[in-house]
């Protein structure tokens, strides 16, 4: 296990497991493509939706990074940015 993972495809991702994660837990997602990270996705189960910088998708470009981490607010677990770097 890591907390940083490459996205190499071009699909939408609207949700992300909590599956073996805490909250505090940080990942980062670094991008080789143009995937897009989908704001505001409800819940799933153990799939945990995220809440993006801006409320607003995030499109990703080669070489492009977020950090997102998992905690709850008023009872509701999520993955919240934290930073995004565009290059």
């Amino acid at each position: 296990y890591g907390n940083t993972f490459e996205i190499t495809g071009t699909s939408a991702i609207t949700l992300i497991s909590n599956v073996n994660w805490q909250n505090g837990s940080v990942i980062y997602l670094m991008f080789t493509s143009t995937a897009t990270l989908t704001d505001g996705t409800a819940n799933s189960g153990t799939d945990i939706g995220m809440e993006l910088i801006g409320n607003t998708n995030f499109v990703g470009t080669a070489d492009d990074v977020v950090c997102l981490v998992l905690g709850e607010i008023g009872g509701v677990q999520r993955w919240r940015a934290v930073s995004q770097a565009v290059n």
